[in-house]
């Protein structure tokens, strides 16, 4: 075999135990901390609502985010390990787990790319290596890891379209054929916007770099779009899901998408429309400097010095690249900083990966410059390992990183022991009785039906979203699962009709309410009752 040959076959089994030893370990570290359950921690308020939606055959909140709901039900079918709650938080734990080797690849790649080689390629293979390891236990990355939420496969498409499309680049630039490259990475795109629609935000800029030299040259051979386009098509028909959902009448399915008002109102997110760029001009700096807490937070000062300084030797070496991955981090940022509610910060893991790409880069280019400066010594020992030595040294300061970051986030990311929002769903069923009604809200909400329409369904409790209630379609789904606590007119107003449910339920079925609200005192009694507060003494509007 060609010594050439032989070098590539080496090097692509090395890469391939790598991205094994990566993901076998990212899995291990995810699990051991991964929650046993629905919970509340880490944003993870969400989970249930998705998991209702997953195994039910329904529809979650807006966008409907259909590629991770059947991706999780076709996970619990190929992964039966224990309930559904954990099939959630593993799906995730998988997700990210995966994402973590592709980083690893997407670094070096880059490292591969730029023209002027920062040290050599065993150097380039640690240097990804440790990133990728860095990017692993960084704090919002693991966090979504261990919880069933969207982020962790948000992040494994990210990076594997990352990785892709440096690949594409290379290709195109030696004149390879890139059709399948470009039709694969184009189903993963629109696959992704199934997922969630902010990966436009970081993928955009990519896209236009690698497609620019064929865009300035006006040459479509050389980026042909035709199946691309199709591939993208194909993976956004994942939005099919929704109405065919919707119209089987599940027990969960927001807006009723199986009509053209209410898909239209699902896929916009209307019901949110008023957080994106909706934090008030005197918040915007306060969360500008949050963001950089977030970072210093990832990685510590000394990968905010390596990031910055490996976007320079990019800015410096290809100027496209460092433009792409920083428009795409800027565009991630500026999204997060300018949505409302306050767990946006998990919409930054994107950039907090094209982040740990720079620092790959600035630590490759430090180690370089070490060696030359080994070359220029006089000291014959040193000269004669400078391919060793200072990259060495430079290899060992930034794997100090990961290795002081895993310990200091271990126990905030540790969710083993968390069973508090699980116990209080089962509490409060158990609390409420049979054929009981809770009005609920807020991160109860969701762990209420999970608990109802999952866990433990033969209680048959009604859980009535009291924010929910202004929708006439709400109405409709909650009257066709329970006409009997439910009355067949819904009243104008959101008031009138909490009011009425409680009334048609007077001297029956339990009412409670999750929170004691003063908004409600004037119209009920409101008793403290096994975490609930039960609803008694109804008073009628007007009275």
């Amino acid at each position: 075999m060609p010594a050439k040959a032989k070098s590539t076959r080496t090097g692509r089994r090395s890469a391939v135990l790598t991205f094994a030893a990566l993901f076998a370990a990212s899995l291990a570290l995810y699990v051991l901390t991964m929650a046993p359950g629905i919970t509340a921690r880490n944003e993870g308020g969400d989970a249930g609502d998705f998991l209702v939606a997953a195994f039910k055959w329904g529809v979650p909140h807006p966008t409907g985010y259909p590629t991770y709901i059947l991706g999780l039900r076709l996970f619990g079918w190929v992964v039966p390990i224990g309930d559904e709650a954990y099939t959630g938080n593993l799906f995730s734990a998988v997700a990210a787990a995966l994402a973590v080797p592709f980083v690893f690849l997407a670094v070096r790649a880059v490292l591969g790319y730029l023209p002027e080689k920062a040290g050599d390629r065993r150097a380039a293979y640690l240097l990804a290596l440790v990133s990728a390891t860095a990017f692993s236990v960084s704090s919002v990355f693991w966090s979504q890891a261990t919880i069933t939420e969207v982020y962790a496969l948000n992040a494994l498409f990210v990076s594997v379209l990352l990785w892709l499309a440096i690949e594409i680049r290379v290709r195109l630039e030696r004149a390879e054929s890139v059709a399948a490259w470009m039709t694969v990475a184009a189903l993963l795109l629109g696959l992704g916007l199934g997922n969630h629609v902010t990966i436009a935000l970081a993928a955009f800029p990519v896209i236009v770099w690698v497609y620019w030299p064929a865009l300035r040259a006006r040459d479509w051979r050389v980026a042909p779009v035709f199946r691309p386009a199709a591939a993208m098509v194909a993976g956004l028909c994942v939005y099919a899901y929704p109405p065919i959902a919707s119209a089987r009448e599940p027990v969960l399915e927001w807006g009723q998408p199986h009509t053209w008002e209410g898909f239209k109102w699902m896929i916009t997110g209307a019901i949110y429309r008023n957080y994106a760029f909706g934090v008030e001009g005197g918040r915007v700096l306060q969360r500008i400097v949050k963001v950089f807490d977030f970072l210093t937070g990832q990685y510590g000062y000394a990968g905010l010095v390596l990031g910055t300084a490996g976007l320079s030797v990019m800015w410096s070496r290809a100027r496209g690249l460092a433009i792409a991955t920083a428009a795409s981090t800027l565009g991630v940022t500026v999204y997060a900083v300018g949505y409302s509610p306050g767990d946006s910060y998990v919409y930054l893991i994107p950039a907090f990966m094209m982040f740990a790409v720079w620092m790959g880069v600035g630590a490759a280019s430090m180690a370089a410059s070490l060696a030359q400066i080994a070359r220029g010594t006089r000291r014959v020992w040193l000269h004669a390992r400078e391919r060793f030595i200072l990259p060495a040294v430079a290899l060992a300061a930034f794997a100090a990183g990961p290795a002081w970051i895993l310990p200091a986030h271990f126990h905030s990311q540790d969710l083993s022991q968390d069973r508090e929002a699980a116990d209080y769903a089962a509490n409060a069923l158990e609390t409420a009785g049979q054929g009981g009604v809770i009005f609920a809200d807020g991160t109860q909400l969701f762990s209420l039906w999970y608990q109802t329409y999952i866990a433990a369904p033969e209680l048959d409790v009604l859980i009535v979203s009291t924010s929910l209630l202004r929708f006439d379609w709400y109405w409709e789904d909650i009257r066709r699962q329970a006409p009997d606590r439910v009355p067949e007119t819904p009243p104008v107003s959101y008031l009138d009709r909490l009011i009425a449910i409680a009334s048609f339920n007077e001297g029956g079925a339990a009412v409670f309410l999750t929170h004691d609200d003063k908004f409600y005192s004037p119209r009920f009694t409101l008793e403290e009752d096994g975490g609930l507060f039960r609803a008694t003494g109804l008073v009628a509007v007007g009275g």
